[in-house]
């Protein structure tokens, strides 16, 4: 029994090692804008606040805050086109957070420029997948595009493993897969030090429920991690994309897809991107007609 909880805490320690490497390399380019917000309308939540940088930055502390509430007073006002502008220099800047995407995402669905928008709003949630007024927003213009295609049954326990990502952000997985490691750890020290065989039964007990939740902790933060480093998804951007049976000019044309249609990415070939949609169906198609999420 001895040798099993040293290897339950041997495993534990190798992935907790893991967990903090993912915590840092997912925390330290999140949210470098820090902001709260305040509603705008009854269907949009509407444009942040800024009241503080996390850290700062080049270019100055003033001029991005004053960038950001250019771009916020002009939202107000409706320059939707005024406020991208200053919405997308911070981008440009290296700036990040879901919130400046978010509102982003705001400025372009009011102007018109739904395929925008949906990208806008899915960037956001590839930073914060809580965030559930991007969710909310993203399927308001998702519900604007031409084409509608049915998606295929997803199996119950992909369903489950997505709205579990959902209920935190990539860091707070990484800090929550970090108590449970500590839980493990007072449980294999308890196991070790108690005297009574029931002591040593709820150390191990402990021990081993505290490893399960530590690494579906890990594994959710490293998936995050993955879907931000490695985009995945892409966002058709013209009004008309054919979708071809091989890589070239020269295949087949299958289907087509219209503006705003969100695709998964497989592999690619010089600037062609093998995409699969919603249904299941795939082919081949430009990357000159796609936004990478």
């Amino acid at each position: 029994m001895r040798a099993i909880v040293y290897i339950l805490f041997s495993v534990g320690v190798l992935c907790g090692s893991g967990a903090l490497a993912s915590s840092w390399a997912l925390t330290k380019d999140f949210d470098k804008v820090s902001s709260s917000g305040y509603s705008l309308d009854s269907l949009f939540t509407g444009v942040s606040s800024l009241d503080s940088l996390a850290e700062p930055l080049s270019g100055g502390f003033s001029s991005e805050v004053a960038v950001w509430n250019g771009a916020n007073d002009a939202y107000a006002h409706g320059e939707f086109k005024k406020a991208i502008e200053g919405y997308n220099s911070l981008i440009n800047q290296g700036l990040e957070s879901y919130k400046l995407y978010y509102n982003l995402g705001n400025a372009y669905f009011k102007s018109d420029s739904i395929a925008w928008a949906i990208v806008s709003y899915k960037r956001a949630l590839r930073l914060n997948p809580a965030d559930d007024d991007a969710a909310y927003n993203l399927g308001v213009a998702e519900a604007r595009t031409v084409t509608k295609i049915e998606r295929l049954p997803e199996f119950f326990m992909a369903g489950w493993w997505r709205n579990a990502a959902g209920m935190l952000a990539s860091d707070g997985w990484a800090v929550l897969s970090l108590i449970f490691f500590v839980l493990m750890a007072a449980g294999v020290v308890y196991y070790l030090l108690a005297s009574s065989v029931g002591g040593r039964k709820a150390g191990f007990t402990t021990a081993v429920v505290a490893l399960a939740f530590f690494i579906v902790s890990v594994c959710e933060a490293t998936s995050q991690k993955r879907d931000y480093t490695e985009p995945r998804e892409a966002v058709v951007m013209v009004s008309a994309a054919a979708v071809r049976s091989s890589p070239g000019a020269s295949g087949k044309d299958l289907f087509i897809l219209n503006e705003g249609v969100c695709v998964r990415l497989g592999e690619k070939v010089g600037h062609w991107r093998q995409i699969t949609i919603a249904n299941g169906e795939k082919g081949w198609i430009s990357e000159r007609q796609i936004e990478i999420i």
